[in-house]
């Protein structure tokens, strides 16, 4: 028997999000050479998101898988609640609730 294990799915995260998608925003991201996957913490320096590092200010979540190099991402940036599970950020690393509470990004 064969057994698949399927990757990450665009907003799996998501509990619920604000009406008429007003939770999402197109960005420019900075891979940094790797491959970002959904739920991704995402920082934001100078208009430009990459992933969150511990001790920096969590600003939004990756909305779908992004390739090395993609230079523009649709992220979660506010009004949603979100399944802590499923956020992807290092591991051990703590302190990226309040950064997404500011702009209304509820982990549950």
């Amino acid at each position: 028997m064969t057994i698949q294990n399927e990757g990450v799915y665009a907003a799996e995260f998501l509990l619920s999000e604000g009406n008429g998608e007003i939770s999402r925003e197109t960005v420019t991201i900075n891979t940094n050479g790797k491959d970002l996957k959904a739920g991704t913490i995402l920082k934001e320096s100078d208009g430009t998101y990459s992933a969150w590092e511990n001790g920096e200010t969590a600003k939004a979540i990756l909305y779908n898988n992004v390739k090395a190099g993609t230079t523009k991402a649709l992220v979660i940036a506010r009004l949603a609640e979100v399944s802590k599970s499923c956020l992807i950020f290092p591991s051990e690393a703590t302190g990226y609730e309040a950064g997404l509470l500011a702009n209304f990004i509820v982990t549950r």
